[in-house]
């Protein structure tokens, strides 16, 4: 199988991991989800809460550490993928699988190195997050107190190399402060970053004054065309096991909002995410085009589409 085009001599054991979580597909409450946790989670000495997040305390500092476990495959089981001579990895030509599954597979193997590594702060997996963030919707609503000690929520899903999220869902999730102190522990040229959609974080910004979400070089996600920039999520490796984060700024308040983000966007976005958020046939309705780029994004072909709409309604 010759899916890594990479010396043996520079492939390390953590690299070896990694390679072996992305041959994984996962999507929520599958069985390969659960094999995974059990190979990859559970032998580092992660316990389950009552949805199933795994979690970890390491020494006192109080951030915490979180990726989630599934993947948008559409099926479990196992891919094969290819890694060009730039550091890119992809699906191996000819795979079958709707998605890379870098996202978040790329975080949670970045948690074990630092969890092996020592670094200290409290580690959380989610369950759920591609289904709506099941697994920390749970813990905000019925095991708070796990998130108790906790001034930071970071993050190791975001796309791209460069981003430090400040603001998801249009609302403020991090201080621009925070945000820039995180940039300068890493020291890989990251900046804030305002534009965020969703991940686990957005769901303890009313427990957790700084919640963010930082680039972990994946691209494309959830489609076909997904890609990982390794050297670049290699480098971040580098960082962030030697980070230092007695120098985060916390200035954020649990709670706390952005009145000022909001009134200059208001143009832009109005009150989209509450006017908007509880009819899913009005916003299909609404915004045609953006709920076939989603779709699409999410590897539904026409095909796939014409074929559902037949069997669902009796013409």
């Amino acid at each position: 199988m010759n899916d890594v085009m990479m010396q043996p001599q520079t492939i390390d054991a953590g690299l070896r991991r990694l390679f072996a979580m992305l041959r994984t597909c996962r999507p929520h409450g599958s069985v390969t989800e659960h094999q995974f946790i059990e190979r990859f989670l559970l032998p580092h000495g992660m316990e389950a809460d009552g949805f199933g997040n795994l979690w970890l305390q390491i020494g006192t500092a109080p951030v915490l550490w979180s990726s989630h476990v599934d993947t948008c495959h559409r099926r479990d089981g196992a891919q094969k993928f290819q890694i060009d001579r730039d550091g890119i990895v992809r699906l191996a030509d000819g795979s079958p699988s709707n998605c890379l599954g870098a996202d978040c597979t790329a975080g949670v193997w970045l948690m074990t190195e630092m969890i092996e590594a020592g670094i200290p702060g409290r580690y959380v997996v989610h369950r759920g997050e591609e289904r709506g963030g099941l697994g920390s919707r749970y813990v905000a609503e019925h095991e708070p107190n796990r998130l108790e000690g906790i001034s930071a929520a970071i993050a190791f899903d975001r796309r791209g190399t460069n981003s430090i999220i400040t603001h998801q869902r249009g609302e403020r999730c991090c201080s621009g402060d925070f945000a820039a102190s995180l940039a300068r522990a890493i020291d890989l040229d990251h900046q804030p970053d305002p534009t965020g959609t969703f991940t686990d974080t957005a769901n303890y910004t009313f427990h957790i004054g700084e919640c963010t979400n930082l680039s972990v070089g994946y691209d494309h996600e959830h489609t076909p065309q997904e890609t990982l920039d390794l050297d670049y999520l290699i480098r971040l490796r580098r960082a962030v096991l030697g980070i230092d984060t007695g120098g985060l700024v916390i200035a954020r308040t649990a709670g706390e909002t952005d009145s000022d983000f909001e009134f200059a966007h208001a143009g832009e976005h109005g009150d989209f995410w509450s006017a908007n958020a509880g009819s899913l046939y009005d916003l299909v309705r609404d915004y045609p085009a953006a709920v076939a780029e989603f779709l699409e994004m999410g590897g539904v072909s026409s095909r796939e589409l014409q074929e559902f709409i037949a069997d669902t309604i009796p013409f």
